[in-house]
């Protein structure tokens, strides 16, 4: 069948039978249409095909560039951009790891050396007590001693050692004032 007519209500070329009132059999489809012969439509239709292959061409201009431009930022500038992304985050939990780890040793060195102080402090009170207990010996020594003569040269050495101990003694309690 020949394609002589044009069905303006659906936009599409037709042949007799589609334009029958007969129906049945594929017939008459458009018979309630508007229909023209196609000579009738043909002007227009070279203009508007005039009008469209100038705006596909157009449209595919513009396409061609959008594909170019995806195309410069392919797979690869995003999986640069990823990994970046993932050396940066992973820069700065080091650092925070790094920051973490350092107070932490200052905080253990702080403890350490608190208790090594208590612990030097615990041997200077015991050193002391063990001096003190000398300081106590000599000052009986003394005492007793003192009641001797030091015009007697027999006692005369005893004498000068007890007072040697007790400069010793005041130097040692004067040194541990500025402690």
């Amino acid at each position: 069948m020949n394609l002589d007519f044009f069905c303006k209500t659906h936009n599409i070329l037709c042949c007799a039978a589609c334009i029958t009132k007969i129906k049945g059999k594929g017939n008459g489809k458009h018979n309630e249409c508007d229909i023209c012969f196609i000579e009738d439509i043909a002007d227009t239709k070279k203009n508007l095909y005039d009008i469209n292959f100038e705006y596909l061409k157009e449209i595919l201009f513009l396409m061609e560039e959008k594909i170019h431009d995806l195309k410069k930022y392919n797979i690869n500038e995003i999986d640069k951009k990823k990994e970046e992304l993932k050396n940066q985050i992973q820069t700065f939990f080091t650092k925070l790891r790094n920051k973490i780890n350092k107070k932490e040793d200052e905080l253990l060195l702080k403890v350490d050396n608190k208790y090594d102080e208590l612990f030097i402090n615990e041997k200077l009170i015991q050193k002391n007590e063990i001096y003190l207990n000398n300081i106590k010996k000599n000052l009986e020594q003394l005492n007793i001693n003192n009641n001797n003569d030091w015009n007697n040269k027999s006692n005369l050495s005893l004498l000068i050692n007890n007072s040697i101990n007790i400069e010793k003694n005041i130097k040692y309690v004067e040194d541990l004032k500025k402690k």
